[in-house]
């Protein structure tokens, strides 16, 4: 298993109180000295995107909080939705970009819809092992943010294709 290096912590707050992110963040700024990402949620919204939402479901596949959490077995298939999140990706095949880490969290975000719709674990680190599996030596290169060339390029749009590829099957079979 790889070690993971975080250079940020991504704090999720259960609350409707406008700007509280901001007070937030900069209390824990000024205490401890690392990058924060926070995001301010309502709880229904969170129940929302937890039972509709791939990315969201991964996201808090580990985590930690003061108040016990366990994340839904009941999913909903919204078809509006996993079409808003392909969105990305499909761009990615009509346009010249060359920043390889776009590319490997499309793929990333391609994997986790697909295995939602599939109905498996969301477990990133599964993912990332997939992922590892299907770039092989492209993997750290990718996820390291550098620049990729024409054949990189290709690769990676082919599997972006095939993943988008297997998820509208899926979309369709279901009458989704």
């Amino acid at each position: 298993i790889e070690k993971i290096r975080y250079n940020d912590i991504d704090i999720v707050l259960i609350s409707d109180k406008k700007g509280i992110e901001d007070e937030i963040h900069k209390y824990l700024s000024e205490k401890i000295q690392m990058n924060f990402h926070i995001i301010a949620i309502s709880e229904e919204k969170l129940g929302e995107l937890s039972r509709i939402c791939p990315l969201t479901r991964s996201m808090l596949y580990y985590s930690v909080s003061n108040k016990e959490f366990s994340l839904d077995e009941k999913i909903e298939i919204e078809k509006k939705h996993i079409n808003f999140l392909m969105m990305m990706p499909e761009d990615l095949l009509k346009i010249e970009f060359f920043n390889g880490k776009v590319y490997f969290d499309s793929l990333r975000r391609l994997i986790t819809i697909r295995k939602f719709l599939e109905k498996q674990k969301l477990d990133p680190i599964l993912i990332n092992l997939e992922i590892k599996k299907i770039l092989g030596g492209y993997y750290l290169l990718l996820k390291k943010d550098e620049n990729i060339d024409k054949k990189t390029l290709i690769l990676l749009r082919k599997e972006i294709k095939k993943e988008l590829t297997q998820i509208n099957k899926i979309l369709k079979k279901d009458n989704l």
